[in-house]
């Protein structure tokens, strides 16, 4: 009888678990993408004529001038043109597409040409074969070196690494971002160094010598009081624009009052070219008569700078497009790639054996990938910070892709018992191959070191992937692990096993 309690104990707990994906696809609209994505990224082709330009809110001069360009040059393309809010009326051949429907979400899989001036979902995976064109309005000029581990930092770090093409405004921005990214030495896309794109809709019929101070950062109210002191030593009229992911926080500056441009204006209203203007970013610097601000010493110096390059055509895209391309940059190098995860980061021994690690890497021969989640706390940046500088490091953020089946496969793996040869290997490949593709694009990892060996998810990540080499390190008796207690708690007592069961999947197992 007790046999029977057991066996139907167990077939009412196999039911429960397979029935988990299913409710969670229902009732969770964020994992109902996620798989609906999934399953379009497996089955769907890519469509050759298919061209998926990703914008924010309203259709710009320079969507008009690209959706131009490409239906003269390339008429039998079919172009769609995903936004946040829809839009009833579009006097081009365009077929509009809300961000937050279906649509959108196949056409992200299946497009053949994606130009994306936004974040990219953190589910997107760039196919084979798929180009990915990223311009840069988004983030142009608005970090500084101390932005190495904000959240939004982070998120474009990834979809720049799911990008075919960059397509930076200046050299000065390129060399800038590749380092503050990490994409130097490992990103396999190309990368160019002078596309300041700028269409001048003049749809408020400014006139010439206009006078604007452009802030592109964040600055406190005392260096926004000093700038403006300074702006009026050398302008009579001015205005200030401000980045439009900064408006909320300027338009509450006193200050600001009456001289702020509204968020509705774009730079392209502004009549850049043909105006004085003092701004923090270099790209900014197409008018007649141009001042660069910095501050260098806690001291706001502004500096008189040439007019600066731009770009009123597609001819770089045009030459993407037609495979013709030239004058891009590769930034990556024939270094083999060790991939690692160091547990965490908190204040421990492994977070001090993995920093000395990182000091003893020859960077001559390698290139060196610490992975690490994205939303770190005050001790893990202070940790990370003593990484050494040469090495790359990339974050986590978003959930993983998956199948139904294949999440049921990695929760039995994760948090469940274990790896089981019943199981079978391909689906589990699948799953983490495709996730390790989501954080880190195409890169080609040599070696995978799993530094921590305490973690399943990370543990699997490693084992089923194509690295040539696997390395899993022991930091402790683990055996004697499993057994303490903490708080009265077991501790390690069932995670641990999780990660024994993908020993086999390792060339070698260090221990310390």
């Amino acid at each position: 009888m007790k046999k029977v309690k057991t066996i139907k104990k167990l077939i009412n707990k196999q039911k429960e678990e397979y029935g988990k994906p299913i409710a969670l696809y229902n009732q969770n609209e964020k994992f109902k993408t996620i798989v609906n994505y999934t399953e379009y990224y497996i089955k769907e082709k890519l469509q050759k004529n298919d061209v998926l330009i990703i914008g924010s809110k309203s259709v710009s001069k320079s969507m008009y001038e690209l959706i131009r360009m490409i239906r003269e040059k390339f008429p039998k393309k079919r172009i769609m043109l995903a936004l946040d809010s829809e839009i009833n009326t579009f006097n081009e051949n365009v077929t509009i597409i809300p961000k937050k429907s279906d649509d959108f979400i196949m056409h992200l899989a299946k497009s053949q040409v994606i130009i994306n001036n936004v974040i990219l979902p953190s589910y997107f995976i760039k196919r084979e074969d798929q180009v990915v064109i990223q311009l840069t309005d988004l983030f142009s000029g608005i970090f500084s070196s101390e932005d190495q581990y904000k959240i939004y930092k982070t998120s474009i770090q990834r979809t720049l690494f799911q990008c075919s093409h960059i397509l930076f405004k200046n050299s000065e921005e390129s060399t800038f971002y590749i380092d503050l990214f990490n994409l130097r030495g490992i990103y396999n896309g190309r990368v160019y160094e002078s596309a300041n794109l700028y269409f001048s809709s003049n749809r408020l019929g400014m006139t010439t010598n206009n006078e604007l101070l452009i802030l592109t950062k964040k600055y406190s109210i005392e260096e926004v009081t000093i700038l403006l002191e300074k702006a009026r030593n050398k302008f009579e009229n001015f205005y200030v624009y401000v980045h439009p992911s900064l408006y909320n926080f300027y338009e509450n500056i006193q200050e600001l009052q009456y001289i702020l441009i509204a968020s509705t204006i774009t730079k392209e209203d502004l009549n850049l070219q043909s105006s004085r203007i003092i701004s923090d970013n270099l790209s900014d610097l197409i008018g007649d008569d141009n001042f660069y601000f910095e501050i260098q010493k806690n001291e706001i110096k502004i500096s008189s700078y040439d007019k600066q390059h731009y770009a009123t055509n597609f001819d770089i895209i045009e030459r993407i497009l037609k495979n013709k391309e030239k004058d891009y940059i590769k930034v990556n190098n024939d270094k083999k790639n060790i991939l690692m995860y160091c547990g965490g980061f908190l204040n421990n021994g492994i977070t001090s054996s993995a920093i000395n690690l990182s000091h003893a890497i020859d960077y001559n021969d390698y290139n060196l990938i610490i992975i690490e989640k994205g939303n770190l706390g005050k001790i893990e940046k202070d940790n990370m910070r003593r990484i050494h500088p040469n090495a790359n490091l990339l974050y986590r953020g978003g959930q993983s892709n998956t199948t139904l089946k294949e999440y049921r496969k990695n929760m039995f793996v994760t948090q469940r018992r274990g790896y089981r040869k019943y199981l079978g290997k391909k689906d589990l490949q699948r799953f983490y191959n495709r996730e390790l593709r989501r954080l880190v694009g195409n890169i080609d990892i040599d070696i995978a070191v799993d530094f921590s060996g305490y973690v399943p998810f990370w543990t699997a990540m490693f084992a089923f992937s194509k690295a040539k080499k696997k390395v899993i390190y022991q930091h402790n008796d683990l055996k004697s692990e499993t057994e303490k207690q903490i708080q009265g708690q077991f501790k390690h007592k069932y995670i641990l096993p999780r990660v024994f069961s993908l020993y086999n999947f390792f060339d070698k197992v260090i221990s310390v």
